[in-house]
């Protein structure tokens, strides 16, 4: 059983008129982290506002969010979960790295994935895709709230049967990057 991490972005625009001649778009973003294991979604969960993800503020992230959600699951899920993130300065860290030992993941049980890794490949890149619906048409937010809503709505909508689906087709996956000599699949 694999738990699949990931972090995104999800941006909001606002009209700002700073004159006549200059109607400009401004905007900002959410950073979100969310995890996927056989049919359950993990989250998604918020950064705070203004946190810069350093190894220290994604270890504390982690012991409020995931590591909060997972001591209310079974022996057997905290026995077989495989913790795979990227390779973002903040997951590879030393720091991270001894930060998740003490709490239980290490060797077989922590993937990181390597670097430029084919979004193809990770699942939990599928799912933000699949997210990513709240854009459609070239929908903007007006304020991180309403993003924030919008988003926490398309996770809702995802069910179980289509995060399975992500969750057990990474072989399939894996067996058509190489096919196509590691070209891009398009799931």
């Amino acid at each position: 059983m694999g738990l699949m991490v990931g972090r995104k972005a999800g941006f909001y625009k606002t009209e700002k008129h700073q004159s006549a001649r200059d109607d400009s778009k401004v905007g900002g973003n959410i950073m979100m982290w969310a995890g996927i294991s056989g049919d359950k979604l993990i989250g998604p969960y918020k950064v705070d506002d203004g946190v810069k993800l350093t190894s220290q503020s994604y270890c504390e992230f982690l012991d409020k969010t995931f590591f909060k959600w997972s001591k209310s699951q079974s022996r057997s899920f905290k026995t077989n979960c495989v913790f795979m993130h990227d390779n973002a300065p903040s997951d590879a860290s030393n720091a991270t790295r001894q930060f998740l030992e003490r709490k239980g993941i290490s060797g077989k049980k922590l993937m990181m994935w390597p670097p430029a890794s084919p979004a193809d490949l990770i699942p939990i890149e599928n799912f933000w895709a699949i997210v990513k619906k709240i854009y459609g048409g070239g929908r903007q937010y007006e304020n991180k709230g309403d993003l924030w809503d919008a988003i926490q709505a398309a996770c809702k909508d995802v069910n179980s049967m289509e995060i399975e689906r992500l969750t057990n087709s990474l072989d399939k996956r894996v067996m058509l990057v190489f096919e196509k000599k590691g070209g891009h699949i398009g799931m």
